[in-house]
This record gives structure tokens, C-alpha cells and sequence, in this order.
């Protein structure tokens, strides 16, 4: 009675070794996607609003893995603590491997790249792409005005505190927190040498951000950058409109050719209508637009027309009636392209 008792025991222990054995280590993912039947690989994307029975369900129904009663009571079960994070799952992960990529997923780092150029939708989407920040959250913080670090950012000055550049930073951060490190970042991009030529050029570093976001948006030749921030500081301190295009493509919101009715949209940033820099950046500029602003070129041209070659690169003139003849072979040129 005894031995069968023992061989009872025995058998119960070895069924469940191997229930163990094939949950956490014999049973492999096996990704489960319609559009892409041979990818290896899923990027798993855990929000911090998703619940239990969500995680659950992404587990079963894309990488086909059985959990009795769920993943999200195994990883409470083994005390891993679910947070948000961004993981890559292969077809050659077990059960258990997947479970220790959540657990080492915890206060995840992420490289965060931060492009020039961004208007303020594409920059959130970016973000949210890429630490999780939500996008709508992100654009209602930036259409409101905020202190933070003892820095008022506001609906038209937030550019001023994104510097372009990769840096490593918490998957899934708050808002508050993401900007009090930007804020760090763009204080200390602006050292004494900077700080040292925006005051020579008598600019601050709203101006400087400012006419930046106009030449970055200008043209797509860096070595034009000098010139044209030239010209536009050439023009702001004339007390000359700046007419510069770039602000009508963000009033617009969209890019596309500059008609002259285009010039009469009311609006603060409309540089056709009202003298002096807009409110704000227009777009994040890259550091090599700052660059070109602290360290423009010297020159007297008030004027510049894209080349009719479609070149890309512009002619810069200080007399008016040569740039209009610049101006009407490049929309000659325009025209015929466009029949």
C-alpha cells in the first residue's frame, strides 16, 4: 500500500515536471501574423494603460503561447512586476524566456532619436513611437502653457527646448519628466561660447530658435544655411517684413506651392502681414540651422529665389528689381514643369 502510495506521488511529480517542462521550456512562440506569414521577429509594445486581460490576450492570439490562466498571472506568480516597455519576442523564445524579457524590460532605456525639421504633429507621433508617450496626451500638454525647471513652455516657444540628437531615456517617462530633461539637454547645448555669440548677435534664444526654424525649412542645402539666416536677420532688424514662405506652409499646414492670396491668411505667424519674427518656432531646427544663425554670413542681400534649374540652391541679391527677375524665371520654370 505503501509503494503505491510512493509510486503515486512519483508519478504525480513526474507528470507535473513535465507539464513544467513543456510550458516554460518545450513550448516555443510561434508568431501568428496574416500579413507577414514568415516574420521572425514581434515587437511587443506594453502601454501603461493596458490591463491584465490585454497582455493576456496579444500573448495567446499573436505569439500562440498557452498560459493556464493567463501570462499576467505567471509574471505576479514569479513576483515580475509589468510595466511598460518595448520588447523583441523570436520564434526560437520559450514560454519562460518571454517571461524573464518582461521582468529585465522593467525602468527600460530607450535611445531616443529626436529629428530636425519636425512640425509639432510629427514630433509627437515620433515620441509616442518611440517611448510610449501618448501622442494625443503629448499635443494637449503642448497647447498649453506649463513651468517647469523654472521654464515657462508654452504652445509656441516648445521648440526652443528640443535639441535635435539621440539620447537615452526611460520607456513610457511622464510628459513633466520628459521635458525637465530636454530642458537639461537644450541648457546645456547653449554654453558660454553660444551664449557668448547669441549675445553678439544681439538675439535671444527665442529669436535665434525662431529664424533657425525659417532656414531649416528654406532649404534642403546646408551650405546656404549662413546666407539665408543672414538675410532674414538682415530683414528683421531693417524693421522689413520677412515674407518668408516656410510660414505660410505651417499656417497651411501643409506643403505645397505659395499663392499670393496664401500671403493674406490671417494669422500671427503670417510674416506677409505683420512685421518681426513670428510667435515662435515654426519646426524644430537641426543644430546646424542654430549653427548658421550664431555664425550667419555677413552680407547686405535682402532677397533670395530658388535657382530655375530646380537645383535646389537659391541666388542671393541686395537689389530689388534683380530678384524679381530672378523670381519670375523661376516661376516661368515652374510653370512649364507644372503643365
Amino acid at each position: 500500500m505503501q509503494n503505491k502510495w510512493i509510486k503515486g506521488i512519483l508519478t504525480a511529480g513526474i507528470v507535473f515536471l513535465v507539464g513544467v517542462l513543456w510550458l516554460f521550456v518545450f513550448q516555443k512562440v510561434q508568431l501568428v501574423d496574416r500579413k507577414s506569414p514568415t516574420q521572425s521577429i514581434f515587437k511587443l509594445k506594453i502601454d501603461s494603460n493596458w490591463t491584465n486581460e490585454r497582455l493576456n490576450s496579444v500573448v495567446s492570439d499573436s505569439l500562440n503561447v498557452y498560459f493556464p490562466g493567463g501570462i499576467s498571472f505567471w509574471l505576479n506568480f514569479l513576483n515580475y512586476e509589468i510595466t511598460p516597455c518595448k520588447i523583441e519576442i523570436s520564434n526560437q523564445d520559450d514560454a519562460y524566456t518571454l517571461l524573464k524579457k518582461i521582468h529585465r524590460s522593467r525602468n527600460q532605456t530607450v535611445n531616443l532619436i529626436i529629428r530636425s525639421s519636425y512640425y509639432k504633429e510629427g514630433f509627437c507621433k515620433s515620441i509616442e513611437n518611440q517611448i510610449g508617450i501618448n501622442k494625443a496626451d503629448l499635443e494637449t500638454y503642448l497647447n498649453d502653457s506649463h513651468i517647469v525647471d523654472k521654464q515657462i513652455i508654452t504652445s509656441t516657444n516648445w521648440p526652443v527646448f528640443i535639441i535635435p540628437n539621440t539620447y537615452n531615456i526611460q520607456y513610457n517617462i511622464t510628459v513633466t519628466d520628459f521635458f525637465k530633461r530636454m530642458i537639461h539637454e537644450s541648457t546645456s547645448f547653449w554654453n558660454s561660447e553660444r551664449i557668448k555669440k547669441l549675445n553678439s548677435q544681439k538675439l535671444t534664444v527665442l529669436e535665434a530658435i525662431s529664424i533657425a526654424s525659417i532656414v531649416e525649412k528654406e532649404s534642403s542645402k546646408i551650405a546656404e544655411y549662413e546666407n539665408i539666416a543672414g538675410v532674414y536677420i538682415n530683414r528683421y532688424r531693417k524693421n522689413m517684413k520677412l515674407q518668408a514662405d516656410p510660414t505660410i506652409v505651417f499656417i497651411k499646414g501643409k506643403a505645397e506651392r505659395v499663392l499670393k492670396e496664401d500671403t493674406k491668411i490671417e494669422s500671427p505667424f503670417n510674416t506677409y502681414l505683420y512685421k518681426g519674427l513670428p510667435p515662435g518656432p515654426i519646426c524644430i531646427p537641426s543644430i546646424q540651422a542654430i549653427e548658421a544663425v550664431l555664425n550667419y554670413t555677413h552680407h547686405d542681400f535682402l532677397y533670395f529665389c530658388a535657382k530655375s534649374d530646380f537645383s535646389g540652391y537659391h541666388i542671393f541679391e541686395s537689389d530689388y528689381a534683380r530678384h524679381l527677375q530672378n523670381a519670375r524665371k523661376f516661376h516661368q520654370a515652374l510653370n512649364q514643369l507644372e503643365k
